[in-house]
């Protein structure tokens, strides 16, 4: 909880453009429709995408993020909100604030 706690705070104080990688597990039976209609929704900010089925009923996937940290922020948030997500991890690279 901590570290979700200084994620989101590291997250919330961000300005300026950002560069992102963001990792997010879900159970691949699951409804991904809230996932990928997020996905479609920011598709502007999504620089590179990459699937995997592990663990035989899990999937991965993983995404490079660049663009305006409010842009970056909402994209995250509507992830967070998709109860499909078990786990999710975001590792800024760069930013450059304002």
């Amino acid at each position: 909880l901590r570290l979700l706690s200084s994620e989101l705070r590291s997250l919330d104080s961000l300005k300026g453009r950002v560069l992102a990688v963001i990792a997010a597990t879900y159970g691949k039976e699951s409804e991904k429709a809230k996932v990928y209609k997020v996905q479609h929704e920011y598709g502007d900010v999504i620089s590179a995408y990459f699937h995997s089925h592990v663990e035989g009923s899990k999937c991965l996937e993983v995404m490079v993020v660049h663009g305006e940290a409010e842009r970056v922020r909402n994209f995250i948030g509507g992830l967070r909100a998709s109860r499909d997500l078990e786990q999710m991890r975001v590792l800024v690279l760069e930013h450059s604030g304002d």
